[in-house]
């Protein structure tokens, strides 16, 4: 046997062995992947769980002027789901009907990343009473203060500035998929119910100051 055949067999059972080594390398980090997931899963059904068991509590801090908004802009809330935010017969829903005259909202700016969501409509507040429901309420008050957030991907956030269980805005506004309202405690901000897209209406609405 010459030495260029012995030396291609080498190279030969090398790339044999780098290939293994690849593949084996490759299942290791998916393995890692897949465990690292499912902790991550387990984690987070823990502390909905816990979140879920625990009352929710009171801001006692909130000094915000309810007098008049700063900032405001009539808009469509477009849920990552796919439903759009609305009031449908004096209830907060999601709609799969864009542009829904019901789905109007104005956000009105009261502090840094504070706002409340008026519908256009019916002229009343969404808000979030202590048992964390959301529901439309006729005036204004610190239950229908949100803590507005942009999240990495762009998508909206709205947590309650009054009431909370582990930390401060931990409860969300957040659609189900049948068009529910999920019960705040139940919610998260990475869960696609909690996040929104603020889309401009092409209407003549103007906010109102009242």
């Amino acid at each position: 046997m010459n030495r260029e055949l012995i030396k291609g067999i080498i190279i030969y059972m090398n790339l044999i062995f780098l290939g293994s080594a690849s593949k084996l390398l490759l299942t290791i980090e998916n393995i890692e992947e897949s465990i690292n997931k499912e902790w991550m899963a387990a984690q987070k059904s823990n502390w909905q769980q816990s979140k879920q068991s625990k009352p929710i509590l009171v801001n006692k801090g909130i000094s915000y002027s309810l007098n008049q908004w700063t900032n405001c802009r009539v808009i469509y809330a477009r849920c990552r789901n796919g439903l759009d935010l609305a009031v449908v017969n004096s209830k907060v829903v999601g709609i799969n009907s864009p542009y829904s005259i019901n789905g109007i909202f104005e956000i009105q700016s009261y502090g840094t990343s504070v706002v409340m969501l008026k519908h256009a409509e019916t002229n009343k507040y969404l808000g979030m009473d202590k048992k964390g429901n959301i529901q439309i309420m006729a005036t204004k008050s610190d239950e229908t203060l949100f803590y507005h957030y942009l999240e990495e991907n762009g998508y909206i956030t709205f947590a309650s500035v009054k009431y909370y269980i582990n930390e401060y805005y931990d409860l969300f506004l957040s659609l189900r998929k049948n068009g529910k309202i999920r019960k705040a405690n139940r919610t998260a901000a990475g869960q696609s119910g909690s996040q929104f897209l603020l889309i401009p209406t092409n209407t003549s609405r103007s906010c109102v100051r009242k």
